[in-house]
């Protein structure tokens, strides 16, 4: 009797760890943002898809990726269509909407992009020898991307007159014709479209400075209800391949990716 009422206490607790493994963790990458994450051959791909599914691996739960805009992702947590999403940022604009990752999944620098000939009276910051700074798009028409947040320093400053695009390559593109002074985008995502798009990009712009470095998380549904054990079982697994080595091997392999173009990427 002893034996069989012990097997019942444990019953349950066995139980419901063997359910959760066996869920199936949705999370939506971000289709346009490589080398960190892009729909390539109508597949998730990148150096943030690789860390996340290394991690849930580890905490031995079957995760599974689609992909969309990041606007439209955020959209959908909000309402709980979606479990989770990334790239995402913590400002005062995403922290009261979200749960994030415990630890972010990287920092990312945030560069700003000029255009390489301006003239003088259009663009006088770019010719003073010095790196331009945040502070010096005071008042400037500055690229922004749909969807994305930047931080506090940017989102709750009103001085920038701020313009946003679909996505990153519209925003370098909007730059390089001349509709906004300056645009914002992540260092690495930036070096890939310039060398995936030279005609457009190469030698029409380039990096005049950085604006911030951004944790990246991923950013999980507050009332989707499989939202909580996704993100418990990912910072358990994040964990895991952050002691193991595992972590460190996929940074190092993506380190060079954003200067190659990959022709399969949906990019236009």
């Amino acid at each position: 009797m002893r034996r069989v009422l012990l097997y019942t206490m444990f019953l349950p607790a066995v139980t419901v760890g063997l359910s959760a493994q066996s869920q199936e963790i949705r999370l939506v990458a971000e289709e346009n943002n490589f080398p960190y994450s892009a729909d390539i051959r109508n597949q998730a791909s990148g150096l943030s898809v690789e860390l996340i599914r290394a991690a849930f691996r580890a905490s031995k739960t079957k995760v599974n990726f689609v992909t969309m805009p990041y606007a439209r992702c955020r959209r959908l947590l909000m309402t709980g269509h979606e479990t989770g999403c990334f790239n995402a940022s913590k400002d005062a604009t995403t922290l009261p909407l979200y749960r994030f990752s415990e630890r972010p999944l990287f920092n990312a620098r945030v560069s700003i992009y000029a255009r390489t000939n301006p003239s003088v009276s259009s663009n006088p910051l770019t010719n003073k020898g010095q790196p331009v700074q945040l502070s010096d798009l005071l008042g400037k028409r500055i690229g922004l991307t749909n969807g994305y947040t930047y931080g506090d320093a940017i989102e709750k400053t009103p001085g920038f007159i701020k313009d946003r695009s679909d996505d990153d390559y519209s925003n370098l593109k909007k730059l390089a014709l001349g509709r906004v002074e300056f645009a914002l985008v992540y260092e690495q995502v930036g070096r890939y479209l310039v060398s995936a798009h030279p005609h457009e990009l190469a030698n029409r712009i380039h990096q005049v400075g950085t604006a911030l470095e951004i944790p990246v998380y991923i950013s999980f549904s507050q009332s989707n209800p499989m939202a909580r054990l996704a993100k418990a079982r990912f910072d358990q697994g994040f964990a895991t391949i952050r002691r193991n080595g595992e972590y460190h091997r996929l940074m190092k392999r993506w380190a060079n990716t954003s200067v190659k173009p990959v022709t399969a990427l949906a990019m236009n």
